[in-house]
């Protein structure tokens, strides 16, 4: 799953390491609160979309 916008776009454009940072932080965080062991954010930078992408962690069975 690819997220499409950014939810921090209007402060991404000032500090966008930070910001990507703090988003897949929090996408994990998510993931983990819910038990979702067997997904994971990774950082997936496209033009115009978010930078995270959750997909299937394929070290966990």
């Amino acid at each position: 799953m690819v997220l499409r916008n950014c939810p921090f776009e209007s402060v991404r454009a000032v500090s966008r390491e930070l910001t990507c940072g703090m988003n897949l932080a929090l996408i994990e965080g998510l993931l983990a609160g819910l038990g979702l062991g067997k997904v994971r954010a990774r950082f997936a930078p496209r033009a115009g979309m978010c930078c995270v992408a959750v997909e299937s962690d394929p070290r966990r069975k």
